[in-house]
């Protein structure tokens, strides 16, 4: 799931992934072949 907001920021942003557990202890991530690609979309909630 991912949240959608609007935050004002510069030039250059950080960004990060977070995993929670809401429900229970939670456990290991391992986030492997993740790609950043830069790209409009018409509809943000359906990607397209």
């Amino acid at each position: 799931m991912m949240r959608f907001f609007s935050l004002p920021a510069g030039k250059t942003v950080k960004v990060g992934l977070l995993a929670q557990a809401p429900v229970g202890n939670g456990g290991a991530r391992v986030y492997e072949d993740l790609t950043l690609e830069s790209r409009t979309v018409k509809n943000i909630r359906f990607g397209v």
